[in-house]
């Protein structure tokens, strides 16, 4: 869906939100809404992982260091390190120093920085992210999270998650209604919850309970 949304974004594709025919690019005449803004995508498979979800973002954010940590050029860095000492075990280390300088003044290809996310589907993932990506590039502002899973309460602290939303209500709107169902509909008062051992989970029991 992602995907299918940029590609349509890019070429100016009515089809499913007619609001895109009204873009146009500067210099194409007069009406619409005038934007240049091309979207690229990155997509990371984070296996539902909470940590992995976190080393994706801090692979693809802050490519020159400013962000959070800096970390995909310390990781450079460390690489760069290694090969170096790998190679000053040759014979010829002259050879080596001068082939080692050489790479270290090379370039990095360019590599942009993301302006959004999209996801991840699970709350166990989207409570770190979420707090990682607010804090992330203070310059512009942080980076929004907009998850189409993600439902646990946590995230509606806006102290801790500024700049997270969803399309889909949260663990309160759900348990709420589950407990009006019980005791307006059945008649039952006395419920046991079972819940996953996660930030969703909690956050569902917390909300059943109150």
């Amino acid at each position: 869906a992602v995907l299918l949304a940029a590609y349509h974004f890019n070429n100016r594709l009515s089809r499913v939100v007619p609001e895109i025919g009204e873009i146009r690019g500067r210099g194409d005449g007069e009406g619409g809404v005038e934007c240049d803004v091309r979207l690229t995508v990155d997509a990371y498979d984070t296996r539902s992982d909470p940590l992995e979800a976190v080393r994706a973002f801090l692979l693809s954010a802050d490519d020159d260091g400013d962000g959070v940590v800096g970390y995909r050029r310390n990781r450079r860095r460390r690489g760069r390190r290694r090969r170096r000492q790998r190679r000053l075990t040759d014979s010829d280390a002259n050879s080596a120093d001068t082939h080692v300088n050489a790479t270290d003044v090379r370039p990095s290809a360019p590599h942009p920085q993301p302006v959004g996310i999209v996801g991840p589907w699970r709350s166990v993932s989207a409570v770190p992210l979420s707090e990682i990506a607010a804090a992330s590039a203070q310059s512009r502002g942080g980076i929004p999270i907009l998850s189409h899973g993600a439902q646990s309460s946590d995230l509606d602290n806006k102290d801790s998650h500024p700049l997270f939303g969803r399309t889909i209500p949260g663990t309160s709107t759900l348990a709420r209604g589950a407990a009006d169902y019980f005791l307006d509909v059945l008649g039952v008062k006395h419920i046991a919850v079972l819940y996953v051992d996660d930030s969703y989970g909690y956050a569902y029991r917390r909300s059943f309970e109150t």
